[in-house]
């Protein structure tokens, strides 16, 4: 009997994107665009495929500051890079097969990165698909993105392939049409709080860690053979990157309760307040995703496992 071919997919949220060191030797583990900010060399070094599928000459000049790292980086990769097309500077650039992919599975609808990985693993026909650090909970990822990767999710359900994503998580998660799900506003004011007193202890960080990197690369200029330096400067780089990752998930969970309490408090009409799902202090956000906010709202007192993992409901 055949062993399963698993895909593990990488997003960048820092909520559960280490969850894939726990995957098993075997799997395939591919992630995309700067993620090597995220991650040690250890981490780094489990990857199998890297995508970088935006024209080359948007992502180049989006990272123009630091593009001769960026290449450094993926020219030094023992790995396939996934691009729009193959470009002889960068000598392990490999075409993504778009046509190829669309002509297979019937559609041409790619609104994110993470959704042209999904439908590679189809096409690849993979049996098993596990997803960490992809939340899409935010901004243009949730209206925009969010949808078009949980579309690729029930292609990849339907043809048989057993998803797997950490416990948790919103993707293919949602209001049953029909029912009730309440969350007192006062709880969302008294999370949104907390939440803003987090934003501000990672800002705070993250501003240390840009003063720290910017006295290293000065130490580094001076004593260039200093190898304890180097490496201070390597894991300051990488402390940066994160901390300027979680604050800004934080100030789009901020951002996104306080639009959320400012509904449930606004003034309406009772035909509105029917059409919004809130009356008095009770916000029922059956227009929003409940079990984002209350996610949200949990973590406060109780943070999220961001190790263990559920199989989908219904997967195979």
């Amino acid at each position: 009997m055949n062993a399963k071919r698993t895909c593990c997919i990488v997003g960048l949220a820092p909520s559960t994107r280490l969850g894939f060191l726990h995957e098993p030797p075997g799997t395939e583990i591919w992630t995309v665009n700067n993620a090597f900010k995220c991650f040690t060399q250890e981490e780094l070094a489990k990857f199998t495929r890297w995508f970088q599928i935006h024209p080359k000459e948007e992502w180049e000049a989006n990272n123009a500051k630091e593009l001769e790292a960026y290449r450094g980086f993926l020219n030094g990769l023992s790995l396939p890079v996934y691009m729009d097309a193959v470009h002889p500077e960068y000598p392990n650039s490999v075409r993504y097969p778009l046509d190829e992919v669309i002509q297979d599975l019937g559609y041409d609808y790619f609104t994110s990165s993470i959704a042209y990985l999904v439908a590679l693993a189809i096409f690849e026909r993979f049996d098993e698909l596990h997803l960490f650090g992809i939340e899409m909970v935010f901004g243009t990822e949730y209206v925009h993105e969010r949808p078009c990767v949980e579309f690729w999710l029930g292609v990849a359900h339907a043809r048989g392939i057993e998803l797997v994503m950490p416990e948790g998580s919103t993707l293919l998660r949602g209001p049953l049409y029909g029912r009730q799900v309440s969350i007192p506003s006062s709880i969302v004011k008294n999370a949104m709080d907390e939440w803003a007193k987090r934003r501000e202890n990672r800002r705070l960080k993250w501003s240390e860690t840009i003063g720290m990197v910017g006295a290293l690369k000065k130490l580094v200029e001076a004593r260039p053979e200093d190898e304890l330096i180097a490496t201070m400067l390597a894991e300051a780089v990488h402390q940066e990157a994160v901390t300027s990752a979680e604050y800004n998930a934080f100030s789009g969970g901020v951002q996104a309760l306080e639009d959320v309490l400012i509904d449930a408090l606004r003034p309406e009409t009772d035909g509105s307040k029917n059409m919004r799902n809130i009356q008095g202090d009770q916000l029922r956000p059956d227009y929003y995703d409940p079990l984002m906010f209350r996610r949200m709202v949990d973590s406060v007192n109780h943070p999220a496992d961001l190790v263990e993992t559920r199989p989908i409901l219904g997967s195979p």
